[in-house]
């Protein structure tokens, strides 16, 4: 192995380094794939060239649509996490712009098959019609997929004039014949509070001496 040869593999292991940081999953092992037959191909390129491309030209063509199906299926595999996240914020904010412009019944379109199983069409309109003019600015906080179920996400909307009565509040989606839906319920519309205690009384906090006696018997 010549020194260029030896370059071009340290190049390669610093690159699938990288790569191994920022990509997870089959993402990662198809990156790492392509590198290896890259750098293969780079080590035999003299041997290629006089015993397959100098004497068959129809193997250079095939060759070249071959590397373009590689990097096209390299840069599709990239692609695909922006893409899906893009969808998925999508899928959120266009539910929220119906329900602000009283399109109710599209709305309801967008929930998931689970969601309209146990919650009806004229349940879903009253309420939405009850928080509808509550229903202001908004913005997309965060998007998380489900580490074990790609098909699942979560969308974190806050609002500074409340949402559904809430300050901030997840939207869960799930993945149904290649669409996002909400998973969505009545649940959704109750406002996040410390539940009373018994006659209105607040329970007191136990003091240093009486915490260490509990957490001792």
């Amino acid at each position: 192995m010549n020194k260029q040869n030896i370059y071009v593999a340290i190049v390669n292991a610093l690159v699938g380094v990288c790569f191994s940081l920022l990509l997870q999953g089959h993402m990662l092992i198809y990156v790492l794939a392509c590198i290896l037959i890259l750098t293969l191909l780079f080590f035999e390129r003299q041997r290629i060239y006089e015993h397959v491309l100098r004497k068959k030209k129809w193997a250079v063509v095939s060759s070249a649509f071959g590397l373009v199906i590689v990097m096209t299926g390299f840069s599709t595999m990239l692609t695909q996490p922006g893409r899906e996240t893009t969808s998925v914020v999508k899928t959120v904010q266009a539910f929220l712009n119906l329900v602000k412009n009283a399109e109710f019944e599209k709305a309801y379109e967008g929930l998931s098959e689970v969601s309209k199983q146990t919650y009806t069409l004229q349940n879903f309109v009253r309420d939405q019609e009850y928080y509808r003019n509550k229903l202001k600015d908004y913005r997309i906080d965060e998007v998380t997929f489900n580490q074990f179920d790609e098909r699942k996400a979560v969308v974190q909307v806050s609002s500074p004039f409340l949402i559904y009565g809430q300050d901030s509040i997840p939207f869960e989606l799930v993945k149904e014949d290649a669409e996002w839906k909400l998973v969505f319920s009545p649940k959704m519309l109750e406002p996040r509070i410390a539940k009373p205690q018994p006659n209105g009384k607040k329970k007191k906090e136990s003091g240093v001496i009486t915490g260490f006696f509990k957490k001792l018997f």
